[in-house]
């Protein structure tokens, strides 16, 4: 492949010709090599991949000289010979981790040198290393601002799905909850912003590869950085000014003070098609969601998991009922009578098994009368001081349980 004109700095270069290594090193010149493929023979110089644990490296496509990967400390350095994440096969170098369901990925992404507007850099969810392999990815670009580009099914041409014009560096996420998929881009990799429109639906199978990945869009040398490789589960982290996660709440005094901007839905039965449904309308995850329970039901461990799984956190709006909804409410001396501690027991222990951090909004809506609990007037011979008894005498038995995570 040809290399001409191509001011890098300082960098070395190396190429075999049977058992012999040319290695030439410049600094502040130009590369003057004509057709090195040609002379050398394509394809036929070493990869220098310095790949960091858990990823692989290389290229996708066979471009004529492989790439250069390097990892120093937090920053990997990618030097790229190839075409481009373009048309219905791509050409590519990347580094990449296998993942396995729901995952979210963002970097800061920077452009080093760059022959031509169309280089880019960025993040990618891809089924597999394969040139027409279904992906859905953010770059930066050297001209063009942020794109967030499709291929939908194997094969298919690619679809620039979302622009933005926001010029790099930049912090690019990509994030998948189910079929989902939504990008994100960051000045400073704290307050991310959703790529307007950028929201896809696409199957990429449950184990699929996440990615970074550098193309130099004619075949010429482009250089890339990343910083702040960042893979995990979900989005919730990345969008802290909007979602964070909630900590564990001490039931005593002395709660922390949790005051701030917080995201919450309500559904009912905290279906997951809801909560997906609400990420692919708005790219937001939800810090909260809240759906009721009547006593005396166990604790909803299923549709817990599936919230929590999607970095949302469970808020249980849950009701004294002597026989669930329906069913006779019970009034504060009831529930102090003692006559519902061991389901009261039980279900502490079922929180306490469950482990993770959830809300419980015990007895909702007391201050009226439309309730069997409720105060207003003395109804059912409530007042707000059974209220709180009532509501000790529950927390009490938690206590007691160990369930700490409430």
């Amino acid at each position: 492949m040809p290399l001409a004109n191509e001011a890098v700095g300082e960098w070395g270069l190396e190429a075999s010709r049977g058992k012999s290594w040319l290695k030439a090193s410049v600094l502040g010149a130009l590369v003057m090599l004509a057709d090195v493929g040609s002379a050398f023979g394509a394809g036929t110089a070493p990869a220098g991949i310095g790949c960091g644990a858990g990823w692989s490296c290389g290229d996708v496509g066979q471009p004529a000289w492989p790439a250069q990967l390097s990892l120093s400390a937090t920053t990997w350095t990618v030097h790229s010979w190839t075409g481009d994440v373009w048309g219905a096969a791509d050409q590519f170098s990347y580094a990449a981790q296998p993942v396995t369901g729901d995952a979210s990925l963002s970097a800061l992404a920077t452009i080093g040198y760059a022959r031509d507007p169309w280089v880019k850099a960025g993040v990618m969810l891809r089924q597999r290393n394969d040139p027409g392999a279904p992906y859905y990815g953010v770059f930066v670009s050297a001209g063009h601002g942020l794109v967030v580009q499709v291929r939908p099914s194997e094969g298919a041409f690619f679809q620039v799905h979302a622009r933005a014009d926001f010029p790099g560096p930049a912090y690019v996420a990509v994030s998948r909850m189910g079929n989902d998929f939504v990008a994100y881009y960051s000045a400073d990799g704290a307050t991310y912003t959703v790529v307007p429109g950028s929201e896809a639906h696409l199957s990429l199978g449950n184990t699929y590869q996440a990615e970074l990945a550098v193309s130099a869009h004619q075949s010429g040398l482009a250089t890339a950085t990343f910083d702040d490789v960042a893979l995990g589960k979900s989005a919730p982290a990345l969008l802290s000014n909007l979602a964070p996660v909630l900590p564990a709440l001490p039931l005593r005094p002395g709660t922390p003070n949790l005051a701030g901007h917080w995201l919450g839905v309500g559904s009912i039965g905290n279906s997951p098609p809801n909560l997906d449904a609400f990420f692919r309308l708005t790219g937001l995850h939800p810090a909260v969601s809240q759906w009721g329970i009547y006593w005396p039901n166990p604790l909803p461990t299923g549709p817990m998991d599936a919230a929590y799984a999607r970095g949302t956190m469970p808020m249980l709006t849950w009701q004294p009922w002597s026989n669930g909804y329906g069913s006779a409410g019970l009034t504060d001396a009831q529930v102090l009578s003692g006559a519902y501690d061991s389901y009261l027991r039980a279900f502490a222990q079922q929180a306490r098994a469950w482990g993770h951090p959830f809300l419980l909004r015990f007895a909702q809506e007391m201050n009226g009368d439309w309730f069997s609990y409720g105060v207003a007037g003395g109804h059912n011979g409530n007042s707000p001081a059974t209220f709180v008894a009532a509501w000790r005498h529950v927390h009490d038995l938690f206590v007691q349980a160990g369930a700490t995570n409430v």
